[in-house]
């Protein structure tokens, strides 16, 4: 009677809680507050629900909330496979290869899919800006599009699991846009773009000498870098926005496992940090003692992969240092990236107040921090040596730039810098790389002309 009763109980919810899901749809241009709302109320139905679980577990003796529990994360998990094979399925049929966008989900069947669409389009890098001291995304006329209390309401809606899901359906998403990126890079490295990008590289020399031409091989070279490299940008700041994403779910999935179950997020903390910096060793040690994986090293990979799944759940992955792909790297690729954040700049001018690269209307066509991420993931895509070639060239056009208005590298006056300077976006642009793709102080010093780096950090 009481296996009975459970069966019952549980198909009972599972079906009224997946009505439930089913019926939440959002017009499509829906605002920040009609989203909160709806959201908020999804979240009075959860509770409810729990509720009326743990009453009947009171009258009719059953585990209720273990039933709940296990439904509730059951259904979630459910929407975000039928959300990914969805999406599989429109990208094989459609012929045309483009990136990932808002609104490949505006059609989306599921709970979680409806929620992926609104919260892709409102943090948009071609019509929103990230501002990090506020952890989120605002329009032109400073109007808070996303930020932190949507995605407090989104944990307290969805839990844990819930937005871990999300965030396996953003990290399949920035898989996407890498491969489509790294594509479309390669298509433009047609050999008349080789040859310009072999003759810059003699021209510059090496990275920490300064050319000895100046800045003329940057303006010829910003020539061939036109309109036509403009889907890769493009690309690249769809992954910069979705790592953020990513970054903000983390930071959510911390804190509230520290809240809920401080003793285990502390643990898992623990275990992470200590077995990660053990784990290419322990690996490496593993091939050369037995030369072939035996059953041990399954049972080491598997417990290693439990815990990263663990510790996902926690919110203790590193989102800017994540390999997503494994590809050879195209050529000249630290000259690449450089050329074309350099050819940005003109886009931008430094708002001092925000502490971020807006431009001159405060409409820009794609945000200046998703950028900055998404070169930085392509890169980290690759060998190490890529992203400190790319430190290292920003830093040359640095120092060549500064030697070209000042005749040296150790007298710029502050008085002597506006915001519209490149030599100011550029230094600003490199050191916000370096902060978000952890680079290490040394390096971006060894870059930078010191009376330089003294004025940006003050």
């Amino acid at each position: 009677m009481k296996n009975w009763l459970e069966k019952v109980v549980r198909e009972e919810f599972s079906v009224r809680f997946r009505k439930k899901l089913n019926s939440f749809l959002l017009s499509p241009n829906v605002g920040l507050e009609e989203l909160e709302a709806s959201v908020q109320s999804m979240t009075k139905y959860v509770l409810s629900q729990l509720g009326l679980m743990e009453l009947c577990q009171d009258l009719i003796h059953i585990q209720g909330h273990r039933i709940w529990e296990e439904e509730f994360l059951h259904i979630l998990r459910h929407c975000a496979r039928e959300e990914y094979n969805d999406y599989v399925r429109k990208r094989q049929e459609d012929p045309v290869v483009r990136p990932v966008q808002s609104s490949d989900f505006s059609n989306a069947k599921t709970f979680l899919g409806q929620l992926l669409h609104q919260i892709l389009r409102l943090s948009n890098p071609s019509c929103s800006m990230y501002i990090e001291p506020m952890s989120g995304w605002f329009d032109a006329e400073g109007h808070e599009l996303l930020g932190l209390r949507f995605f407090d309401l989104l944990e307290s809606c969805i839990g844990p699991v819930g937005m871990t899901c999300m965030d396996s359906l953003l990290s399949f998403l920035i898989m996407e846009n890498l491969e489509h990126s790294l594509r479309v890079l390669n298509n433009l490295l047609d050999s008349r773009c080789l040859e310009e990008l072999r003759t810059l590289d003699n021209d510059l020399g090496h990275a920490t000498s300064l050319p000895l031409l100046g800045c003329s091989p940057y303006k010829q070279m910003a020539k061939v870098i036109d309109i036509a490299w403009e889907p890769w940008v493009e690309c690249l700041a769809h992954i910069g926005q979705l790592q953020l994403l990513r970054c903000l779910i983390s930071s959510k999935l911390k804190s509230a496992c520290k809240v809920k179950a401080g003793v285990v997020s502390f643990a898992v903390e623990g275990m992470m940090s200590s077995i990660s910096s053990r784990r290419e060793k322990t690996i490496m040690q593993s091939v050369v003692d037995r030369k072939v994986k035996n059953e041990d090293d399954a049972t080491i990979e598997h417990f290693l992969q439990k815990l990263t799944r663990q510790g996902t759940i926690c919110g203790f992955c590193s989102t800017f240092q994540t390999v997503y792909i494994s590809n050879d790297p195209p050529p000249f690729l630290g000259r690449c990236a450089s050329i074309m954040s350099i050819s940005q700049l003109s886009r931008y001018v430094l708002d001092t107040h925000l502490g971020t690269l807006t431009s001159r209307l405060k409409k820009v066509v794609l945000d200046f921090s998703p950028v900055v991420i998404g070169i930085g993931t392509f890169l980290r895509q690759f060998d190490t040596t890529y992203t400190t070639q790319y430190v290292q060239y920003i830093g040359q056009y640095i120092r060549t730039a500064t030697v070209a208005a000042f005749g040296t590298l150790y007298e710029p006056q502050k008085g002597s810098l506006d915001p519209s300077s490149d030599l100011l976006k550029s230094a600003f642009w490199l050191m916000y790389f370096c902060k978000y793709m952890g680079v290490s102080k040394d390096l971006l010093d060894s870059c930078l002309p010191p009376p330089l780096l003294a004025l940006l950090q003050t």
